[in-house]
Order: C-alpha cells, then structure tokens, then sequence
C-alpha cells in the first residue's frame, strides 16, 4: 500500500505538473506550480496508509463499550473516572473546587488530574487556592496531611487503578 501510494504520489507530480499550471494559469510561475502539483503529489502518497490507519482504529475501538469510553482517557492516566464522577455529584454546579495530589502518587496522576477534572466537572470552575475554593479534592491523601485548610472530609472512594490510594472531599475555607 505504501508502495503504490507512493507511486500514484510520483505519478502525480511527473505527469499532473502541467494540468495544474493550466487550473491555476500559472505556465510561468515555476514554483507555484511545483509546489501545488508536490503537495498534491503528497497527500496521494499519503491517501493509502491514512486510510488503512483509520480502518485500523476503527475495528480496534469498535468493541469499547459506552462505560469504558467515558473514561478511557482518565484511565490512560491512572484516574479513576468514576471517581470524578461521584466528586461531580456531591459540588453543586455553581461553585468552585481545588484540587491537590498528594506527593507520592504516581506522576501521571500528579500530572493530569487537574487537568482531567477542569474538564469532567464543568461547569464547576477550578481555582488554585483552597482558601478561593468552596470545595477542596484531595487525591491520595487527607487535606490536613497537605496542609491545606478545609472542613471535615469525608472519603468519595479509592483509586481502583493505583493501589486503592483515597480521594477526599472536603468543604473548602470559603
């Protein structure tokens, strides 16, 4: 496929120059012309393995059901997805919420989940201070044990995907 698609892409740029200095009336602007007719002549050669990538993709996500989709990406990044869930469930629409990882959890964790869950829990709207939060998320450890302020709080559930580490909510400062 790669072959042929690379073939129809020199065929294209050999043989299709001089059709498209007569589409663009360009006989004379050289490198105009080379470069629409190369451009083209690349996304022929290209048509064939994109194609046989989106195929691909396709009969490979084909069987992921609704309930793994909807997680699928904060899975990627050791999230439990259902956890975020319940936490959007117990912070009214309206308000805000922050987020902290305790420091030994795993780096993707660290990385992504505030991220992940400015997404998940819109339109709650994430801040970076607990004391601007009406709801502070801690993911790994209490929020005292992060020194940070907050009310009683009370355990959502535990991270199936990384050694069951527990996510707290508390109500924040504010």
């Amino acid at each position: 496929m790669l072959g042929l698609g690379a073939l129809a892409g020199l065929v294209l740029l050999l043989l299709g120059r001089r059709h498209v200095a007569d589409e663009l009336d360009a006989a004379r602007a050289c490198a105009l012309v080379w470069t629409a007719t190369g451009a083209l002549a690349v996304l022929v050669a290209g048509a064939p393995y994109t194609t046989w990538r989106v195929v691909e993709d396709i009969r490979e996500t084909v069987s992921v059901g609704p309930e793994h989709a909807r997680y699928v990406g904060a899975e990627t990044k050791l999230i439990d997805g259902e956890l975020v869930q319940r936490i959007g469930r117990s912070i009214p629409a309206g308000d805000t919420y922050q987020v902290a990882v305790a420091p030994d959890a795993f780096s993707e964790i660290r990385a992504s989940l505030a991220r992940w869950m400015g997404y998940a829990l819109l339109p709650r709207r994430q801040v970076r201070e607990a004391r601007e939060a009406d709801w502070v998320v801690t993911w790994g450890a209490k929020p005292a044990d992060l020194d940070l302020e907050a009310g009683a709080p009370r355990l959502v559930g535990r991270n199936r995907l990384v050694e069951y580490e527990p996510v707290y909510l508390a109500r924040g400062p504010r």
